[in-house]
Formats: structure tokens, sequence, C-alpha cells
């Protein structure tokens, strides 16, 4: 199969959904896919070397946020703001872009999901020109329905079909500071006349269907895996076990919740350290600046450690030197792949019941499910855990096993293929 698949990059920030679909896409070449990445907005940033790296970058991010704001932008002619779109110039924006908060998104949201009526018709124009300009692919993938906008054109111009992965949208578009009750109306829409829409998980199809009204059958399921190749057994816990969390370095994502459940466990009398790491995006630095308030207010500090923005290799390192992990998020996670990341290490995890945690954690067996919100219930069981050396065992060889029987990155790969067969022959009634 031919697959271009578009993705929206962060520039340089990790992107949970933009490592997700390089790693699909580089799966999907492993089976024997002609499958293309290219980065929309900013360049990707990946565990790796993108699979990205050569393409150009189209929707240059600078012309779209340039065209929102000014009519001038929208009427020059394309030759005089075409430099904005290179690598170079978009990579120096990157570095100076925050993260895409809906909070202060939302006209821009819904000018984007009006496609070829919004305000970005001349990049709209100039992105379906280059996709015409390349080889033709059989399928069209868009990484998300915040870019559903995109697909009339796209279909019509090339005539493939479109595809509209389902991730975490859903949470953007309810934050959005404007526009919210017509975003939503807009990416309905658009779900309705694509070929097929396809969820990362269960939790993510109905929870798109409950809030779009359509028929939860329409919404196909291919659960996000991860790669395994590479992984090493984790380290053997010393005098001193390690508790750690790898996610954004967000309240959002429990941050200040694993503080405060360290020092609950240090309280209880555990002998302990904290290791933290994840993306550490600009706009979120009062995050990590009450997280670390916590752990001093209890003289912890000293055992704990903050790892921001790991590549692939120090992620890697990171948890194998982890004796139990865990990450308390605050929302109904659509993917929480980062969990499965834990498990494929060997690291038994402790993770709420809710979103998407609770069928990640279900189909793989290597951890303990919690109630979500519940921060004393968590120490409790990560405090079990540390004192049961055979339970910690059995995990870590049930969630070592259970990845690799279910949720690589092939398993990924080879669903959304089926996905795709499956989709193509549905319509929406």
């Amino acid at each position: 199969m031919k697959i271009l698949h578009l993705t929206a990059g962060t520039g340089r920030w990790y992107c949970g959904t933009c490592v997700r679909d390089d790693t699909l896409v580089k799966a999907m070449r492993a089976r024997g896919d002609q499958a293309d990445l290219v980065p929309l907005y900013l360049p990707i940033v990946a565990d790796g070397t993108s699979c990205s790296a050569d393409q150009p970058v189209l929707m240059s991010g600078i012309n779209v946020y340039l065209q929102q704001q000014s009519a001038l932008f929208r009427s020059l002619p394309r030759w005089m703001d075409a430099p904005l779109g290179s690598r170079a110039v978009l990579g120096l924006a990157g570095r100076f872009a925050g993260s895409t908060r809906a909070e202060s998104l939302g006209d821009l949201t819904v000018s984007m999901l009006r496609g070829e009526e919004g305000f970005q018709t001349k990049e709209l124009g100039r992105l379906v020109d280059s996709l015409v300009a390349r080889s033709k692919p059989q399928v069209v993938i868009l990484s998300n329905s915040l870019l559903a906008g995109l697909a009339p054109m796209i279909r019509r111009t090339l005539r493939v079909p479109v595809f509209v992965t389902i991730q975490g949208e859903m949470h953007f578009l309810d934050g959005l500071d404007t526009g919210r009750e017509e975003a939503w109306k807009l990416l309905t829409h658009h779900l309705t006349t694509c070929d097929g829409r396809i969820a990362v998980s269960e939790f993510a199809a109905d929870a798109m269907a409950q809030r779009t009204g359509l028929r939860r059958g329409v919404f196909e399921v291919a659960p996000n895996g991860v790669p395994v190749d590479g992984i090493e057994r984790p380290e053997p816990a010393g005098d001193v076990p390690v508790l750690g969390f790898l996610a954004r370095l967000s309240n959002v994502k429990g941050l200040d919740r694993i503080a405060r459940i360290f020092v609950d466990l240090r309280a209880r009398g555990f002998k302990l350290k904290l290791a933290v790491a994840g993306t550490a995006m600009p706009g979120e630095a009062a995050a990590l600046d009450g997280f670390w308030a916590i752990v001093r207010e209890a003289g912890a500090a000293a055992d704990v450690s903050v790892h921001p923005n790991l590549d692939l290799a120090q992620k890697r390192a990171f948890l194998r030197g982890l004796t139990v992990f865990c990450v308390p998020t605050a929302k109904d996670e659509t993917s929480a792949t980062y969990n499965l990341e834990a498990m494929a290490a060997g690291i038994p995890v402790v993770a709420p019941r809710r979103g998407a945690v609770t069928e990640g954690i279900e189909s793989v067996g290597g951890g303990v499910l919690v109630p979500p919100d519940d921060e004393q219930a968590t120490a409790t069981a990560i405090g079990a855990l540390l004192n049961d050396p055979a339970r910690r065992a059995a995990l870590s060889e049930a969630g070592w096993k259970g990845v690799r029987a279910r949720r690589t990155d092939a398993h990924m790969a080879n669903q959304v293929a089926r996905a795709i067969g499956r989709a193509a022959s549905k319509t929406i009634l």
C-alpha cells in the first residue's frame, strides 16, 4: 500500500502524537508499505531520526499564523511568503514556539476547520499543489481530526481516499477559548464526509462518537503500539528503589500528584527515590516549580531527580533504572503510550482506572489499576509492590511479554492497515 501520512509537527518539543505517527510510518515501511510522513506547520521531533527528515514542511506554521492575523498576508503572492516555509526558518521559529495551547487558538482552529473557506486558503492551495507534484498515494492519512478541514480539497484534487486519525484532540477542542461549538460542528461534518475514522483506542472512539453524535460503528480502532527492539531488561533494584514518572511535565499528567504520592510514601516509612522525566514546555514551567516546592517542603529534594526532554537512548536508560512506574494522570487519556513504554521495559505500572489507561493495562497485564484521583490509594498500591518483590517480578514479566505479544509498533501498523480496509467499505447512515 502506498500511504501519505500528514502530521502536525512541533518544531522542537517531543509530542506524543508526532512520536506515534513517526513510529507508525516506520513500522508500515517495515511491513512492506510505501509510506511517507510529511510534516505540517513545523518539523517533527521523534524518537531517534524522524522518517520525515527528508520531507519538506507543508502548511508553514508561520504562514498559517500570519494569514490568520492579517489580510495583507492573505493577499500576498505566494512567492513572497514561500521562504517562510523553509525548514531553516521553521526550525528557528520552533525554538520560540511553546505549546499549542487551546486557550489561545480558538479562532485559528475554527479557521483551519473551515478549510477552503478559512483564512488559510492560500496555504491550503500550496499544500495541495505540493501533493499533486508528488507520486500519487493510494491513501492519505491525517494525523488528527483537527486537520480534517484539509480533507475535502485533498480528496477532490488527488482523487484518493482520505482517512482521519482520532487521537487526543477532543481535549484540545473542549479547552478552546472561543469558537468551541462551531469547531465541534465543523469537525463533525468533516468526519461524516471523510473515507474513514481510525481511533487510537476504544476510549477515543467511544468519546468521539458521543461528542459528535455519529454512530460508534463508523469508528475503527487501531490501538497504539511501541517499538521494542533494543530494549534491555530493567536493572535489579538497589538498596533504594526508584519510583518513576515519564510524561509531559504538567499537572494535567499528574506531576503534582506524583510529588505528593512520593512524599506520602516516605512518610509511611519507605526508603525511596523519585525520578521524573518528560517534555518540559515553556508555558508549563509553573508546574515544575510547584513540584519542587512540594518535595522541598517535605525535605525530600535530595532524593528527587528531573530529566527533561530525553532522547530515545536516554529514555530507555531512564526506564531501566526504575523499580515502579506511575503517571497519575488527571485526565481521561486517549492513549497513555507511556504506560506501554514502561511495561515494554519490564517496569511494573500503577495507573488510574480511567480513559484508555484502563484498556492499555488490561490488554498487556503488566500493571495495577487504582481508583482515579485517589492519591492515597495510589500510594498504597505502590507501597504494596515495593514490599512484594515476587509480585513486581510477575508484573515485570507480564508487561515484557504482553507488549511484545499484542502492543508493538508492528501490531499497530497491521491494525491500521486492516482498519483502512474495513473503513473503506463503510458509510455513515
